[in-house]
């Protein structure tokens, strides 16, 4: 195969006006690169079947050849029995495989042939070589009828060999899910036992926040969390405005230790709580009151 442009391929479906030479040599390239990797793949693809083909026509082509002689044999000995009368009888008839012996229609058969063998004797003229012909033809659709059987008891063990084999490799994989499994239940309980170091650790920076570091679900598992709760209570939505504003400061107080660095806190609303968290920090509160003019209060005294 080869590549060819579509007339119109480099046209603006817009504007309806040739591409610049720029973008048509792009675009050919772009065309001219998908094709050669759709044809490579195409190729490497028709080499594998290929391979394949040949392969199975080799194993064909062998079996046929293994058939093939079977016949011969086959025909080699109704010729000899056809042409010498004196092995015209059931018990010097050639003894069939064992595979014939055990077929209802090969038993069948031998009775055929017995009594055509009783009504040759009861003439002096020898068997027509029509009904020598009968016979050749059904003892040829007995040995092709067995054959095909045999075939079917190959495909059936090939089947049998790989259903051993997949129940072997289900095996294998099941040990090794199983050994899976157990280092991953490993890591988890050395993931959760380092998350609970980390969170006794940070706890022990706050004096009434405490920070929940995992969650447990319903099935057992785990899930990394960060929460700050005061008394067991969500700041979030669990905490009234007294309480997040205390949990603020102490996280406030922990992260100026932690860091060595303290600067002015501002707390508005101030009013709504009685008693504030101690700080080290100088401490700015912002509070609602009914006076007219703007009072800023430091050391107990006034300033309007």
């Amino acid at each position: 195969r080869t590549l060819t442009f579509a007339d119109g391929a480099f046209i603006c479906p817009t504007c309806h006006r040739q591409l610049e030479v720029d973008d048509i040599e792009r675009k050919q390239q772009e065309m001219q690169e998908a094709f050669n990797e759709r044809k490579a793949e195409d190729k490497a693809k028709n080499e594998r079947l290929g391979k394949a083909n040949s392969d199975q026509i080799h194993v064909l082509k062998a079996a046929l050849e293994t058939m093939e002689r079977n016949i011969d044999e086959k025909k080699a000995k109704i010729a000899k029995w056809s042409n010498d009368p004196k092995l015209h009888t059931v018990a010097q008839l050639p003894d069939a495989s064992p595979e014939i012996a055990i077929d209802a229609r090969c038993r069948a058969l031998k009775s055929e042939i017995e009594q055509l063998t009783a009504e040759t004797e009861k003439t002096p003229q020898t068997a027509a070589d029509g009904d020598l012909t009968t016979a050749k033809q059904v003892l040829t659709d007995a040995i092709d009828e067995l054959k095909a059987r045999l075939g079917k008891r190959d495909i059936i063990e090939r089947n049998d060999r790989r259903i051993a084999e997949l129940e072997e490799q289900m095996r294998t994989q099941a040990q090794e899910l199983a050994r899976l499994e157990g280092e991953e239940f490993t890591m988890q309980a050395f993931s959760k036992a380092k998350i609970e170091a980390i969170e006794g650790k940070i706890n022990a920076l706050f004096k009434v926040v405490r920070f929940k570091m995992f969650d447990r679900q319903i099935n057992g598992g785990e899930v990394e969390t960060c929460k700050a709760t005061v008394n067991g209570q969500p700041f979030d939505d669990g905490l009234n405005s007294a309480g997040r504003i205390n949990a603020g400061l102490d996280i406030i107080n922990a992260i100026c230790k932690s860091e060595g660095v303290y600067a002015p806190i501002f707390v508005d609303n101030s009013e709504s709580i009685n008693q504030l968290l101690p700080t080290k920090s100088q401490m700015v509160k912002l509070i609602v009151t009914a006076a007219p003019r703007l009072q800023i209060i430091s050391d107990n005294n006034s300033i309007n």
